[in-house]
């Protein structure tokens, strides 16, 4: 992962995210490991998908360890790729999230390596988007910082 991080000119992880399909017995299994999580239902706005508007929502828990963020997700309802994960036999670490100042440069240098832009939302100067590589199940997220 750091020869392509430093390629794509990426920071250290700012959180990590997993999902799950049940969010209390993820909450029991990782508390004796990142401590204390603050849980809270998400309902995401309209998103495109597989080139179709999805509608989604999410119950989230989110913890710490040291500077990284930890988040526990749960998917209730809708279409995103974390639905899609749970359907596929998916239970746990889904995705890095780096926080970067440029999201279009990284995202550019990305796909020069291989990667492809899976699920995207953009708003004013902000937002952000999944990156997945042919053959890797671990998303990469990248963020507006």
């Amino acid at each position: 992962m750091t020869d392509i991080a430093e390629k794509l000119g990426l920071p250290p992880v700012a959180h990590i995210g997993f999902v799950v399909s049940d969010l209390e017995k993820a909450l029991e299994q990782y508390l004796p490991l990142f401590g204390e999580f603050q849980k809270h239902e998400v309902k995401l706005p309209p998103l495109i998908l597989h080139g179709e508007e999805q509608v989604s929502a999410i119950n989230v828990a989110i913890g710490k360890s040291g500077d990284t963020e930890i988040e526990l997700i749960q998917p209730i309802s809708g279409r995103a790729p974390r639905h899609e994960f749970i359907e596929q036999g998916g239970n746990g670490m889904h995705y890095l999230d780096f926080f970067v100042d440029d999201i279009d440069t990284v995202v550019e240098k990305a796909k020069e390596r291989g990667y492809e832009d899976y699920w995207s939302a953009r708003f004013g100067n902000g937002g952000w988007i999944y990156l997945k590589w042919e053959g890797d199940s671990l998303i990469i997220e990248i963020m507006k910082r």
